[in-house]
């Protein structure tokens, strides 16, 4: 991930803030499915980014790029209703926030439940969903 600018290498191809939907989707193409949110998409396998495997899904807006969502692919840290762990939460978090740290430096915040690096392109927040149990990325840009 590019401290610069927010933009992210998928091998060779460079996602950025407010690439147009179309482009996306044409560089993606057979790897890409769409969420019943219109506006959603995801790639269907992992892709490496800065040494680290991530499930990826690419949020729009008006036919823009506003939002990524990032969760580690490492099966030894998924979980499932059937087989839960809150050990394997705890070293997934601690795995995308120590990756964020190498990526962007100093946090902005920490609390016990996220992460969060406030730059002049957007918002990363490495989090814990209390809730749903979920532990995510979130990149926003402005």
């Amino acid at each position: 991930m590019n401290n610069e600018d927010g933009s992210i290498l998928i091998g060779d191809i460079r996602i950025y803030p407010f690439m147009e939907e179309q482009h996306f989707i044409q560089l993606f193409k057979e790897p890409l499915r769409e969420d019943n949110y219109s506006g959603v998409k995801m790639l269907n396998q992992p892709v490496l980014i800065s040494g680290l495997f991530f499930w990826f899904t690419a949020v729009f807006k008006e036919d823009t790029l506003k939002g990524i969502n990032l969760s580690n692919a490492d099966k030894n840290l998924q979980n499932s209703y059937a087989d839960w762990s809150n050990e394997r939460n705890r070293l997934k978090r601690l795995s995308h926030d120590t990756w964020l740290e190498e990526q962007l430096g100093k946090p902005y915040e920490k609390t016990a439940t996220a992460i969060i690096f406030k730059r002049s392109w957007g918002e990363v927040t490495s989090y814990t969903d209390m809730k749903g149990g979920g532990v995510e990325i979130s990149l926003y840009y402005k």
